[in-house]
C-alpha cells in the first residue's frame, strides 16, 4: 500500500538526516527533513481520500438498500392490487349472505 511505502521512505530519510548531521552537512539533513515533512503530507492526503472512499461506500451501500426497500414496498403494493381485483365486493357479499342461510338453517 502507498502509505507503507511512504512511512518506510519517511524512516529512511530520518536515518540519512541524522547521517548528515553527524557528518556535518546542516543543509542536507535539514533537506531530507523538508523531504521527510513533503512525505508525512501526502500520507495526510491519503488518508483524506480513504475517508472519502469510505464515505462514499457508504453512501452506496445505503442508496442500494433503500432501493431494496423501495422496490420490496412496490412488489407488496403489486400483490395488494392483485388481490383487491380478485375480490369482488358483490361475490364477498353473496358469500355472507350464505354463510348466514346455513347458519339459520342449523
Amino acid at each position: 500500500m502507498r502509505a507503507n511505502v511512504l512511512e518506510t521512505r519517511i524512516n529512511d530519510l530520518k536515518k540519512e538526516a541524522l547521517a548528515k548531521k553527524k557528518a556535518g552537512d546542516p543543509r542536507g539533513a535539514l533537506l531530507k527533513m523538508r523531504q521527510v515533512k513533503t512525505a508525512q503530507n501526502d500520507i495526510l492526503k491519503l488518508d483524506g481520500q480513504l475517508l472519502m472512499l469510505e464515505q462514499q461506500r457508504g453512501m452506496i451501500e445505503s442508496a442500494h438498500f433503500n432501493k431494496q426497500v423501495f422496490q420490496g414496498l412496490e412488489t407488496g403494493k403489486k400483490a395488494v392490487d392483485a388481490m383487491q381485483k380478485d375480490m369482488d365486493v358483490e361475490a364477498m357479499e353473496e358469500l355472507q349472505d350464505e354463510i348466514k342461510e346455513q347458519a339459520e338453517k342449523q
